[in-house]
């Protein structure tokens, strides 16, 4: 059990283990400042102050973007958390059509008795308009040591919405 206090509003901001492959498809416009809204959803890992189907609103992200390179940034109050627990409120990703991957591989370490870990972040969304949906995912990287064994296949998750405002014609 990861004895660590988590925020709501951290955990809002942003979570898939697997990284994706680029496609054939050429990247949607995704840049933007959003305002997200996330649900809790399984705490798999049992992180402390996680409430299943607990809900945090008006966190802001802004992603930039450079053809299918996305950098997207957790500001406001949510990102002194997520400071706390990943070491930086910063993702880097690809978008592949109208899907992106964005990745926060945390430099914060943790440890429970013998198992030391950092926590890696995982953004899997899609956009439809000026709306983003997906999932944010929040799993341990351990050092593999056998102390570390509940931890190394668990994963918790949120599912998570935003928007920004609509671009203008000709943007």
């Amino acid at each position: 059990m990861i004895r660590r206090p988590l925020s709501i509003a951290l955990l809002a901001v942003l979570g898939s283990t697997s990284a994706s492959c680029h496609g054939d498809d050429d990247p949607a416009a995704i840049a933007g400042s959003y305002t997200i809204a996330i649900t809790n959803g399984k705490n798999r890992c049992n992180l402390q102050n996680w409430d299943e189907g607990a809900t945090s609103s008006n966190i802001p992200f802004t992603i930039t973007q450079d053809g299918s390179s996305l950098m997207g940034t957790v500001e406001g109050a949510a990102a002194i958390v997520i400071v706390a627990l990943l070491g930086s409120a910063d993702y880097d990703g690809h978008a592949d059509g109208d899907s992106f991957v964005l990745q926060n591989f945390g430099t914060r370490s943790f440890t429970s008795g013998d198992c030391a870990f950092t926590i890696k972040s995982t953004v899997n969304g899609s956009i439809a308009g000026d709306v983003l949906m997906g999932t944010i995912e929040y799993t341990p990287v351990t050092n593999e040591s056998p102390a570390c064994m509940n931890l190394e296949a668990c994963s918790s998750e949120q599912l998570f919405n935003g928007t920004r405002p609509p671009m203008l014609p000709g943007k």
